[in-house]
């Protein structure tokens, strides 16, 4: 529904994608003519009233896959290499849209490994747990970069992943039962999301710390608890609920695979480091007590991006459902702070204060390194989708899991509304694109269309299987509220 290069960076980002799936690195590289002059596809950016259709007035269809030589001024500040490689080689075999198109194509398929492995381990008696976080964050804001050729999209989704997957190995009934091969196959694809996390963008590493350390921490504090309760009744402690907790070899495993997963992002970002120590200057670098006072004067704008700041952050959503997405969130959170116990109402309350100000606060200060670059919540969007999963195993760690909650009952209905939600955003942002904005502008949307989806064909096929795919998610949460009435 939206044009290539209608995600922020797009464009840049195609570039250095091809230069690292060709196998060349950093700095001097031969690219095709037509990745060169990529950036023609973004002739709308930062400009709501012009359509898509102005890459027709360009000669950008027209070139060809003949090499130029470009210099590193025209790339991406070194990134970390594997997404780019991967997402890089259709650009390689193919030229046009034909070839743009795969790379988004590529993006969402890698993306969608890792959801695939995160819906594969999830415990089936949990199922309506997972159907809630993911139908809350996967905003307009998710769902834009989940396919687009940007590794922000692969950052926030590899972050979803690696949460889901977290929490589910929490949540499995057989934690005592040793391992069996589903089990160990569970820890591998951990390491996978963790590794996929580390690599994704500059110290996002930091966000693979993070996001594991929110549900080790239900394991130290289980055995905090049960420690207590030995020394001041006498006590073994086993009275202590610990469903949500790792068993000790489990923790020392995860623990160890974190280890791996910082040693790997380490050292993906050498070259980023050194493009830093080159490039960077400190004319825009603000101290962190004035970074943070920018994120708290902006918190409202900041909030909104959660939801969905599309494109070249030139148009948002429709209105009513930014609204009511944001109380649906805010809803959520304060619902499960009300049913957890004081710990996790801490914790939970100190990652919700670090994901909206102390990290952002960190990351407007070192974006000063690039001459002033501002701060993007999209930019903590991994932790934004690891939110609900470490608030369902909290919940499970008070004693009260989700499924037994009266608020499931809401999740066949969650599903209608992520689908009228997700399809208005969609069709504002065909407007913007092949009518432009204010629409007010333009009284008769047929005869004002000036744009439409490149393979248009393929598009409707994808709204029809998001259809298909909400009734079937509709018809089985339906049934689970009417099996845990009966039972």
């Amino acid at each position: 529904m939206t044009p290539f290069g209608g995600v922020a960076d797009e464009g840049a980002y195609s570039i250095y994608a091809n230069v690292v799936a060709s196998g060349q690195g950093f700095g001097p590289a031969v690219i095709p003519e037509y990745i060169d002059n990529i950036g023609a596809l973004t002739c709308h950016a930062f400009k709501p009233e012009v359509t898509a259709a102005c890459v027709d007035k360009t000669s950008w269809e027209s070139l060809s896959g003949k090499p130029v030589t470009i210099g590193s001024d025209a790339m991406i500040s070194g990134y970390p290499e594997p997404y780019f490689w991967v997402v890089g080689q259709p650009s390689r075999a193919l030229t046009g849209y034909a070839a743009v198109y795969a790379m988004r194509f590529t993006a969402w398929a890698i993306g969608m490994v890792l959801m695939a492995l995160m819906i594969i381990f999830w415990p089936a008696s949990h199922k309506v747990s997972l159907a809630i976080a993911a139908l809350l964050v996967t905003t307009p804001m998710v769902g834009s970069f989940m396919g687009a050729v940007n590794p922000n999209g692969f950052e926030i989704i590899a972050g979803f992943a690696l949460a889901g997957l977290l929490a589910g190995f929490s949540l499995r009934s057989d934690r005592d039962a040793g391992l069996t091969r589903n089990r160990v196959l569970h820890l591998v694809a951990i390491l996978v999301a963790m590794l996929s996390l580390s690599v994704a963008k500059p110290y996002s590493y930091l966000y693979t710390v993070i996001i594991t350390f929110a549900f080790l921490l239900v394991s130290a504090v289980i055995a905090g608890q049960k420690k207590w309760s030995q020394r001041s009744n006498g006590q073994t402690g086993g009275q202590i609920d610990d469903r949500a907790s790792y068993s000790g070899p489990d923790f020392l495993r995860i623990a160890g695979m974190l280890g791996i997963s910082l040693v790997v992002g380490y050292l993906a970002n050498e070259t980023y480091r050194n493009v830093m120590d080159q490039r960077g200057t400190k004319a825009g670098v603000t101290t962190l007590f004035d970074s943070g006072w920018i994120i708290l004067v902006n918190f409202t704008n900041y909030a909104q991006e959660l939801i969905g700041l599309l494109g070249w952050r030139d148009h948002a959503p429709p209105t009513f459902v930014l609204l009511l997405w944001s109380a649906a969130i805010v809803a959520f959170v304060i619902y499960v702070l009300m049913k957890l116990t004081v710990i996790y109402r801490v914790l939970l309350v100190g990652f919700v204060i670090g994901m909206l100000l102390v990290v952002p606060a960190y990351s407007n200060k070192a974006l000063g390194l690039l001459g002033g670059a501002g701060f993007q919540t999209r930019y903590v969007g991994a932790l934004f989708c690891a939110l609900p999963f470490i608030a369902i195993v909290y919940l499970l760690a008070s004693g009260r899991p989700l499924e037994s909650l009266p608020a499931v009952r809401l999740a066949p209905a969650l599903v209608c509304w992520f689908f009228v939600f997700q399809v208005s955003s969609l069709a504002w942002s065909f407007l913007r694109y092949a009518v432009g904005f204010p629409l007010i502008d333009h009284q008769e949307f047929y005869h004002d269309i000036q744009w439409v989806p490149t393979y248009w064909g393929i598009t409707l096929l994808a709204l029809a299987g998001f259809l298909v795919s909400t009734i079937v998610l509709w018809q089985q949460l339906r049934n689970s509220n009417r099996t845990a009435v009966t039972v």
